[in-house]
């Protein structure tokens, strides 16, 4: 989660390794999984190549304590190129947050 959140493209795509093994669905102490934090901090090229693995693993739409998803951040940080691998991938576009 640290390299996603921190922009740390090569590390986020190493982790991301068959043989290394990283869980895209796991989230850390306040909800979060690293694609919400790589969309939440604007961090284009980490959220695209979370985006596909997230969705493997059923967790394209999880939702933080506020009903936020990372389509509604990459919306929000104008990241269109993962947007598009979001809808690609079959995320929920209709998905509100608490708000």
């Amino acid at each position: 989660m640290y390299a996603a959140m921190h922009g740390l493209s090569s590390v986020t795509e190493m982790l991301l390794h068959k043989d290394v093994g990283a869980k895209p669905e796991l989230k850390d102490s306040n909800g979060l999984t690293a694609l919400q934090l790589a969309c939440n901090m604007g961090h284009i090229i980490a959220a695209e190549l979370l985006v596909v693995p997230t969705a493997a693993a059923e967790a394209l739409d999880v939702c933080n304590a506020l009903g936020r998803t990372a389509l509604m951040w990459a919306v929000e940080s104008g990241l269109m190129s993962v947007v598009e691998r979001f809808v690609a991938a079959g995320a929920k576009a209709k998905v509100k947050d608490k708000n």
